[in-house]
């Protein structure tokens, strides 16, 4: 689910982890996002979100090419979303503690939203 889903229709498959029996409830809510400004090659930024909040971060891509993003948290490596200007994702939210988020965007406007924390079990 961190691929941060639009609308519209989702088929789900399943499967069971050894015996198992009973059903399967699935829940997604959306949440807002938080406009936070713009990011600059070099320049850190930092936000505290309230609960089922999200960012969104804008940035300017110069030219077409390989661009590598890193978002970081207290507990390390973020998963983020790296959309164009028309919110198409440019890479999946998959982003592991050892390698930033890397893209090949054309030049234009991007945005970058941090995946929103995971609750506590």
């Amino acid at each position: 689910m961190t691929g941060y889903l639009r609308a519209g229709e989702y088929q789900l498959t399943v499967r069971t982890l050894g015996a198992s029996a009973g059903h399967l409830g699935l829940r997604l809510r959306s949440v807002p996002l938080q406009d936070e400004g713009s990011l600059a090659v070099g320049r850190p930024v930092r936000v505290r979100l309230p609960a089922r909040t999200a960012a969104r971060y804008a940035f300017d891509v110069p030219t077409a090419g390989r661009y590598r993003i890193r978002s970081v948290g207290p507990g390390g490596a973020v998963d983020c979303r790296i959309e164009d200007d028309a919110g198409f994702p440019l890479a999946p939210a998959e982003a592991a503690a050892a390698a930033p988020c890397t893209c090949r965007p054309a030049a234009g406007t991007c945005s970058c939203c941090p995946a929103p924390p995971r609750p506590c079990a």
